[in-house]
């Protein structure tokens, strides 16, 4: 699909266009934002310095980006990717959020729910039975993409034997 720009920038087709990526915020940690990726589900922790065009593109997703903070440039006449506009909205978001507490990150391992269950993270995030959930934030903890459990929701559970 081709997308056809008006002369202020704004875009004159209407097909919406479904793109990967952006973030939720978490909070403030020292100085830097924390942030949980939308493109792979992992806790980042961003100073102001890491805050580059390129990085928050990889970071966040190159579509996302220009699909959400595209803007105009009238001296210039072309549209460019306004990172500083999307550096300040998640600086905003994570200090309007406060202090992020590590605490309640739940990284690679098995962890015990509000309702009793288990809940293994690690590159998927299942609970015990082998429902499949997304990662990301349930009942107030962070569960990001991780690295190798060990096992997997099709691992046969043990016997008594």
């Amino acid at each position: 699909m081709t997308n056809i720009i008006s002369i202020n920038g704004t875009p004159l087709t209407t097909e919406p266009k479904a793109v990967t990526g952006g973030y939720i915020p978490l909070g403030t940690a020292g100085g830097k934002s924390v942030v949980l990726t939308n493109l792979d589900r992992r806790v980042v922790k961003l100073s102001a310095s890491d805050m580059k065009e390129m990085s928050l593109m990889a970071l966040m997703g190159a579509d996302w980006c220009e699909a959400n903070f595209l803007d105009f440039d009238e001296k210039k006449e072309q549209l460019f990717f306004n990172y500083r506009r999307l550096a300040t909205k998640i600086i905003s978001d994570c200090q309007a959020l406060g202090q992020y507490m590590d605490a309640y990150e739940r990284k690679t391992g098995v962890w015990l729910m509000k309702d009793g269950h288990l809940v293994v993270n690690g590159h998927e995030l299942w609970r015990a039975d082998g429902t499949l959930m997304e990662h990301g934030i349930h009942e107030g903890r962070v569960y990001p993409a991780c690295g190798d459990v060990g096992f997997n929701r099709q691992t046969p559970a043990a016997s008594d034997d």
